[in-house]
């Protein structure tokens, strides 16, 4: 991708410009392979992001506080569309406020594409048990109502820090400017000494989505509720271990920088 720096001021910004435009142009291939094939009609375009933006020039979070790889909505909350030529699958035009949470793809793709049974019969896969995704296909393409009020986002056991979502408030447990060296190969794991719940905030995120206004005080018994929650999740959940050791003739190492398949051979 060509991109003009006439506008753009900085080096970073022309980059993030020809990075987006590049993504557009692959987008463009693959609609185009769609309709060739006449399977675009039938088709979900699923746009999404994983984390907001890193904080430095050319990203912008707007006024969410926080940056990519911190608890705060501007690392955690992030845009996603839909999108398909046929009405029939999705209306065109609308929006939604209600919590969607990353595994609920799963589940909620299934569903759409006709469901565990449809799913079994084309995999010979048995529909997942105790996953955390929850199917919202009744309330993203049907205007039903929203199937979830809670999110478990994060406890981090080498920071000591969490995050859970519940309704409108945001619980947030540890000092969230702690960065802590991981060890490879340790394991860390999740208990009730994973996270520094002596320092405590929490806040309305729908009324106060820049989260400014600590009301950890003010409502006390949600707070200490929340928390509770958090600590009975993180006990189901299993150990982390931050990095595995390096295994000899695995990617990515000094010849190939980059993570591909264990079966590869280094071409110029």
């Amino acid at each position: 991708a060509v991109v003009s720096t006439q506008s753009t001021g900085t080096k970073k910004r022309c980059t993030m410009q020809a990075m987006v435009t590049a993504g557009e142009e692959v987008m463009s291939v693959v609609i185009g392979k769609l309709q060739n094939r006449e399977m675009w009609d039938d088709t979900l375009l699923i746009y999404a992001s994983d984390n907001g933006g890193p904080g430095s020039t050319p990203h912008s979070n707007g006024f969410l506080r926080g940056k990519k790889g911190t608890l705060w909505d501007g690392g955690v909350r992030t845009s996603a569309f839909i999108y398909s030529p046929n009405t029939t699958l999705v209306s065109s035009r609308t929006s939604t406020q209600c919590l969607f949470h990353l595994p609920d793809w799963y589940p909620t793709l299934i569903q759409i594409s006709g469901g565990w049974e449809n799913f079994y019969n084309a995999t010979g896969i048995s529909a997942a048990k105790n996953i955390d995704g929850i199917d919202q296909s009744s309330h993203l393409f049907s205007n039903g109502v929203c199937p979830r009020n809670h999110i478990f986002l994060h406890v981090d056991p080498v920071d000591r820090i969490g995050a859970y979502i519940k309704g409108h408030m945001k619980l947030l447990v540890g000092d969230q400017d702690t960065s802590n060296d991981c060890v490879t190969g340790k394991m860390y794991p999740l208990d009730g000494n994973s996270m520094d719940d002596s320092i405590l905030a929490l806040y309305n995120i729908t009324s106060d989505p820049s989260e400014s206004i600590d009301l950890s005080t003010v409502y006390r018994d949600v707070t200490m509720e929340m928390l509770s929650e958090l600590k009975e999740y993180s006990l189901n959940q299993a150990p982390l271990m931050c990095e595995f050791e390096e295994v000899p003739g695995s990617y990515p190492n000094e010849e190939v920088p980059l993570v591909v398949p264990w079966e590869f051979n280094w071409i110029y």
